[in-house]
């Protein structure tokens, strides 16, 4: 019986639907002389399913509206790692699927062309990098003590590679998460921690470097949860700069820093401690023609609750060499 079973499974590979399948092969041939009836479906079934997707050496992509550029891209099954951006989901609410194909045509020799860039978290298959935490995430568990549970998650997730230890990517959620704990520590000392302000917006204050009375006109929080103050007198002094800004790569910059100061300190690329003023630099690294400059946001280390102003520089900045400033995060 073997024999025939064998020619069940052959036959399952050329190609047919499972009805075209079940067909072909008819009540009278293979399958009653081997005791099964197409009344009996579920046994042939497996078969089939088994013996097909076994053949299976192409996915197709199939856009729904969102990724229409990449509509018809296929992909070779077996290519280690899913290149050019060949994976779902693309974006929250992604619609789009993989269809599997037979057809060879283009795959793996072309990358589609318009492909927007992904946003952070969906750039790669989740088969591939379950474990692979975004920095928005890392930080997020380390800010909220999560810590603990989820290197107990990441351990299950392991399943039996972790029974000999040797879970490379246990210990990539572990690395990454205690790194960014020992960053947030040193970081700690600097800025504070969930540190609140007693004003509201509307209310007006004494500024600590002016010692003039002025509106507070917004309150931020940092990436560490501190708030922070702008006035009105400093969004002031800021757009005065910006009016008056001679280089062009200057005013692009401060004027773009200004617009994105809540951006900047929820999520600085680089943070730095500058000895000689005193302040701490909430910087964003922006590229303007073929310089990278940065934007910081200066915050008074003494009075480390008020912003003092908007800074454009170029990247690294000119005293990190001399020692005046200090990097005490970078991401």
């Amino acid at each position: 019986m073997p024999g025939k079973a064998d020619g069940i499974a052959a036959l399952s590979q050329k190609g047919f639907t499972n009805k075209e399948w079940t067909d072909k092969l008819g009540e009278d041939g293979i399958l009653k002389s081997v005791g099964f009836r197409q009344s009996n479906p579920s046994y042939l079934e497996t078969v089939f399913r088994t013996n097909t997707l076994d053949k299976i050496k192409y996915l197709k992509y199939v856009a729904i509206d969102d990724n229409a550029d990449m509509q018809g891209a296929r992909r070779s099954k077996t290519l280690p790692t899913l290149l050019c951006n060949l994976h779902s989901p693309n974006h929250f609410n992604c619609r789009s699927i993989f269809r599997s194909s037979r057809e060879a045509k283009t795959a793996g020799k072309r990358k589609p062309k318009g492909i927007p860039p992904l946003p952070e978290g969906f750039n790669a298959s989740p088969f591939d990098s379950w474990w692979k935490l975004s920095d928005s995430m890392a930080r997020r568990v380390v800010k909220y003590g999560l810590k603990d549970e989820v290197l107990e998650k990441a351990k299950r997730m392991c399943g039996k590679n972790f029974e000999d230890w040797e879970c490379p990517e246990f210990e990539e959620v572990k690395g990454k998460l205690e790194e960014l704990e020992r960053t947030y520590k040193e970081l700690e000392k600097y800025i504070g921690r969930g540190e609140e302000v007693p004003v509201s917006e509307g209310d007006n204050v004494l500024h600590p470097i002016t010692k003039i009375p002025s509106e507070v006109v917004r309150k931020y929080k940092d990436i560490l949860g501190n708030e922070r103050v702008l006035t009105k007198l400093v969004r002031e002094h800021i757009m005065h700069r910006i009016s008056r800004e001679k280089r062009l790569w200057r005013k692009e910059v401060r004027t773009w820093g200004f617009r994105n100061i809540h951006n900047i300190l929820r999520n600085p690329d680089v943070v730095f401690f500058d000895r000689e003023e005193k302040s701490i630099l909430y910087c964003k690294r922006r590229k303007v023609g073929n310089r990278i400059c940065i934007a910081a946001v200066v915050i008074g280390a003494e009075n480390r609750h008020y912003i003092y102003t908007v800074e454009p520089a170029p990247y690294p900045p000119a005293g990190l060499k001399s020692g005046r400033y200090v990097s005490i995060y970078s991401k």
